[in-house]
């Protein structure tokens, strides 16, 4: 009885560890092109991986944090002016003008 569990149990494992369901990531997509919003507001910006189902990790980047920061897509407005909000995933970057404005 031994010797035919064994190969079962090692079928089993290489089955398990050879298969792959994880989508490459095609590339990404900001939800918005543009964003205004006032000094002191705090608003998100959602990315969206392509093809469905692809997922991943997302470095960001303002070009100026003395107007608005963000940290994982959370884009903070400090000051009056516009920038650029920038979200990467290897090879693959998008961006979004964010506007700080009075209301």
């Amino acid at each position: 009885m031994k010797y035919i569990l064994i190969p079962l149990v090692l079928t089993f494992l290489f089955v398990v560890s050879c298969s792959d369901d994880d989508i490459p990531v095609q590339g990404i997509e900001m939800e918005l092109e543009t964003l205004t919003m006032a000094v002191g507001n705090v608003e998100l910006i959602n990315v969206t991986f392509l093809p469905d189902g692809a997922e991943g990790t997302l470095t960001w980047s303002s070009s100026n944090i003395e107007i608005a920061s963000v940290n994982s897509g959370e884009v903070t407005a400090f000051k009056l002016g516009s920038v650029y909000v920038y979200a990467y995933h290897g090879e693959f970057a998008d961006s979004c003008l964010v506007t700080v404005d009075t209301y």
